[in-house]
């Protein structure tokens, strides 16, 4: 009796282990037979992308960020490579994708309740005529009152530089070699542009003559300023806490300065500081408040820099370590391991 009974809990435990067992490890389709939905197969919903105003892009995927609530959102259904894209005023956001060697431009509509993939049309392009491992420029650019989304080819590898463009007109759906005859430059000039040169009028770059203790040193330095009310006084410096000599080499000069940027607070300011010149000016790109206060370089090198203003008035932008945010008390912030973003501002 004893002996049935021993016989009968190891059946019994046995068939507990099996059960057990198999709910640890569950079945694995085979890749010629995909699951079927309703078997299990998880389906990808993409959550709102409203509000995003930033992008990352990296082994083929984007990652949406959102600075209102300090949200990534990870742009999961596409399925294509994604190589590029550039946001349309804060409801879209156009990108190039390569399917196999071939370029495609699509669209999703941040807005949308159920944001999904539209393709629009094909570049006519290949991979290599608008990307280089050996460079990092951004093919795409769009306008910010104009509906035209920009695409540069024909790569030029040693200055890293494109010899051409085509267009797509999003309103009436062409393509084109040249600029749509129907859109006048002249009364649509983009208005991200004219800011930007307005804003260069409350800038100056200022040359002080300074002491010398060799001959071999220069008798004066270059000092970037803000002028807050365009009368010449007050001034406020914004280059004096940099210490721009540690990036020079044998070759290199006084700093110029170039207004990149003004934050969307008019607070915080972007701009390089070429201190080299060769096919184009290189030195670095700087962040400072209006109030001179935060003094910093971001990254020695603002010629092929990736950075933008975000909606909450701060500055992102790309270093070696990855997608950073600065706040206009400099204190900074690692967001992303990503070497290339782009931005809505």
């Amino acid at each position: 009796m004893k002996k049935n009974c021993f016989i009968l809990l190891l059946a019994l435990a046995c068939t507990a282990w099996a059960c057990n067992n198999s709910k640890a490890k569950p079945s694995v389709n085979p890749v010629d037979e995909p699951a079927d939905p309703a078997e299990g197969e998880l389906i990808q919903q993409q959550v709102s992308l409203k509000g995003c105003d930033m992008a990352f892009f990296e082994g083929g995927k984007v990652t949406f960020y959102q600075s209102a609530s300090n949200t990534l959102i990870p742009y999961v259904v596409e399925k294509d490579s994604v190589v590029d894209g550039v946001f349309w005023n804060d409801d879209c956001f156009f990108y190039t994708v390569a399917i196999g060697q071939d370029l495609y431009l699509k669209r999703v509509r941040l807005d949308a309740s159920s944001p999904a993939p539209e393709t629009l049309t094909d570049w006519g392009l290949k991979l290599n005529d608008c990307f280089a491992e050996s460079c990092t420029k951004a093919p795409m650019r769009s306008y910010s009152n104009i509906p035209l989304i920009e695409m540069y080819f024909d790569l030029y590898e040693e200055y890293c530089e494109f010899t051409q463009n085509r267009y797509y007109n999003f309103d009436n759906q062409q393509r084109t070699d040249s600029w749509p005859k129907d859109i006048n430059v002249g009364d649509a000039g983009d208005e991200r542009e004219l800011d930007l040169l307005n804003d260069q009028d409350w800038f100056k770059t200022v040359e002080v003559a300074v002491e010398v203790q060799s001959e071999d040193e220069e008798g004066y330095k270059n000092y970037y300023y803000y002028v807050p009310d365009l009368s010449g006084e007050p001034q406020i410096c914004l280059s004096d806490q940099i210490d721009f000599d540690q990036y020079k080499t044998e070759y290199s000069y006084e700093p110029n300065f170039e207004l990149l940027g003004v934050g969307p607070n008019h607070d915080a300011v972007v701009f390089g500081a070429p201190i080299e010149w060769g096919h184009v000016g290189h030195g670095p790109l700087c962040f400072a408040s209006l109030d001179g206060k935060v003094q910093k370089v971001l990254v020695s090198d603002y010629a092929d820099a990736f950075y933008g203003w975000l909606n909450d008035g701060r500055l992102a932008y790309v270093d070696t370590d990855g997608v950073k945010i600065v706040a206009l008390d400099g204190k900074e912030m690692l967001v992303s391991k990503a070497q290339k973003i782009v931005t809505l501002r």
